[in-house]
């Protein structure tokens, strides 16, 4: 079995509430992500300094305004490039969170397993429980 590579995106607008939960259980994973980027969409609240000081391994990207919705923020980092044009992101295998979520410890692993023995699976989807 091969391993693949994993980035996870979290799109964030005035999460500093939540972003360290978020991010603490992606960091308690029992497979780590091979790196985690948050789009803070132009949060005046705090978020990025939540990241900062506590994360400070987390690429944090932020547009120059706010993007608008959940899936511009993603794209944004979709799409992001570094200065010499190589995309930030190269990677086999992007999931995508909200800011507002915290994942049980082994979700992670559990989705890969189905991605590392189904080469041709495209997309998968987890199972929300709201905590409150």
């Amino acid at each position: 079995m091969t391993k693949t590579t994993t980035t996870i995106i979290i799109p964030a607008h005035n999460e500093a509430g939540c972003i360290y939960d978020t991010l603490a259980s992606i960091y308690n994973q029992t497979r780590p992500a091979d790196k985690i980027i948050v789009v803070d969409d132009f949060s005046n609240d705090g978020t990025g300094e939540v990241i900062a000081q506590n994360f400070p391994d987390v690429l944090v990207l932020r547009p120059s305004k706010n993007l608008g919705s959940k899936a511009l923020a993603q794209n944004f980092a979709l799409f992001c490039q570094h200065t010499d044009g190589s995309y930030v992101i190269q990677t086999d295998t992007i999931i995508t969170i909200d800011a507002d979520t915290t994942l049980k410890e082994d979700a992670l692993e559990e989705m890969l397993k189905v991605f590392d023995k189904r080469p041709d699976l495209m997309a998968g989807c987890g199972t929300v429980i709201p905590a409150n």
